[in-house]
């Protein structure tokens, strides 16, 4: 085995020496002695020693208990103190820098080499226990779960970096917290059931939650629990993971689903007015043609081939209008093809406003400005017509419909720093600052239950961002929102 190393740190010579002799006497190897606290902290570096005998009182600036503190918490190398005094007041200060042993001299060599070898003993016992918690902490922080420790009141004692993450804080401010505190304030009295629960049948879970962050963000979790209970202790071990990624792929999933089986039926339907509202058209332009041929003298059956003329004119634009709402639906039947082309931004846009037309003809006047010029630019025109739609109809939900003289809604185009640029506005009541930064996240909606999701502008983001775009807002409360979408130089 390999020889023990042991660091001498005494300031008076002749004992150092003495301490010495004795050290190889006993097999030990002593190879430095040191008279000064910072030379102890330096040596004890280099060294790297097996153990250090620290006289408690050392000449100049720094004492034997600040140096063996230092030692101690930067090196963990253990350190017994040797001292001439053993008054109360000396011993305690000792105690303070975690000593290993304590001798006092002077002391015969039995004594010494008793000290060492506890000490000795005793620094391997700790360097195990030492291990394994750093062995358990690493497992801890390099955990792809959340994993916290609470008690039977909620109060958190333990947790890793995943936690921070899901908790969106830091350590030093979770630990001590009522984990409820992180939770909405619609899910507290359920929590306090599940700890109920949890106390009886000693296990939870997995169920599904939500923890909100200190920003006010919104998470969507899994959790599960346990209750421990030894001999010593009582705590509750929960593994907490967050899901909200997972959500919001499932529901676009599950919206691709449902657009796909609408388009599918749309196809179909599509397919089967047009021909009927072929014939419709065509006999309507017969019929028209047929009564040009008309000559009639009586007034009044003159008066009828006039109003008959008014009825089919006005067939036929109903047809046009129905034929014109059929394209535009055809746009939105290849939304899932993901169909790639050149594309004018423009008529991606009037076909977006002829289909929310409905949505905002009572409610607020529209008003374009396109720029003139427009670059074609290579997407899927389908996915924009989406996107333009949804900001449409969203912006007609945001006014109240008794202000039609005030409502308006302004569809911009223009060219900015090489990128395509729309901006669609409302004059409605504006987002509040304080959830502004959350309008894009999934399920995340200020709309009554029943009218949206929280999806809509989620996945307009996606699109956007998808099609190598960007997507902003701006708001002020009680004047109105604007979005801006950029589309990047590289697509044109």
């Amino acid at each position: 085995m390999p020889q023990t190393t042991i660091l001498v740190v005494e300031d008076e010579a002749i004992t150092a020496m003495d301490i010495q002799n004795q050290l190889l006497k006993l097999g030990y190897s002593a190879p430095e002695i040191i008279s000064t606290g910072e030379e102890a902290i330096k040596m004890a570096e280099k060294l790297r020693p097996n153990l250090i005998l620290m006289d408690l009182v050392l000449k100049g600036k720094m004492d034997g208990t600040i140096a063996a503190q230092h030692i101690s918490n930067t090196l963990h190398i253990p350190i017994v103190f040797l001292t001439a005094y053993s008054d109360d007041d000396t011993f305690n200060r000792a105690k303070l820098s975690g000593p290993y042993g304590y001798l006092t001299k002077p002391f015969e060599t039995r004594e010494l080499r008793n000290a060492i070898e506890l000490a000795l003993f005793k620094h391997s016992a700790v360097s195990k226990v030492y291990a394994a918690e750093q062995r358990y902490h690493s497992l801890l922080d390099n955990a792809t779960c959340g994993i916290f420790i609470f008690d039977q009141n909620g109060m958190i004692s333990e947790l890793n970096k995943q936690v921070e993450k899901i908790f969106g804080c830091n350590r030093d401010k979770i630990i001590g917290m009522n984990y409820k505190e992180f939770l909405p304030l619609s899910e507290r009295k359920y929590a306090d059931m599940q700890m109920q629960t949890l106390l009886i049948d000693k296990t939870m879970g997995p169920d599904e939650g939500h923890i909100q962050q200190v920003d006010g963000s919104i998470r969507d979790v899994e959790f599960s629990a346990v209750y421990v209970v030894n001999d010593t202790e009582k705590f509750i071990f929960s593994i907490i993971n967050d899901i909200t990624e997972r959500n919001r792929l499932r529901a676009q999933a599950l919206l691709s689903d449902k657009l796909a089986t609408v388009g599918t039926i749309a196809a179909g339907i599509i397919h089967e007015i047009n021909n009927p509202m072929a014939w419709i058209s065509s006999n309507l332009d017969y019929l028209k043609m047929k009564m040009l041929l008309i000559h009639a003298n009586d007034p009044d059956q003159k008066n009828m081939l006039i109003k008959l003329e008014e009825v089919i004119n006005e067939s036929l634009q109903g047809t046009e209008r129905i034929s014109s709402i059929i394209r535009n639906l055809k746009g939105l039947v290849r939304i899932d093809k993901d169909e790639v082309s050149l594309t004018d931004v423009h008529d991606s846009l009037k076909s977006a406003i002829a289909m929310a037309h409905p949505q905002y003809k009572n409610v607020a006047e529209l008003k374009t400005d396109f720029a003139t010029n427009l670059p074609m630019i290579s997407l899927s025109s389908g996915k924009m017509q989406q996107v333009f739609l949804n900001l449409i109809v969203n912006a007609a939900q945001a006014m109240n419909e008794s202000n039609f003289q005030n409502n308006m809604i302004q569809v911009k185009t223009s060219m900015e720093k090489n990128r395509i640029r729309i901006d669609i506005s409302d004059t409605g009541d504006g987002i509040p600052q304080q959830i502004l930064h959350r309008i894009f996240e999934p399920f995340f909606t200020t709309k009554a239950v029943g009218v949206g999701t929280g999806l809509g502008l989620s996945i307009c983001h996606d699109i956007v961002h998808s099609l190598g775009g960007d997507i902003y807002v701006d708001s002020v409360p009680g004047k109105g929102t604007t979005f801006s979408i950029y589309l990047n130089q590289e697509n044109l």
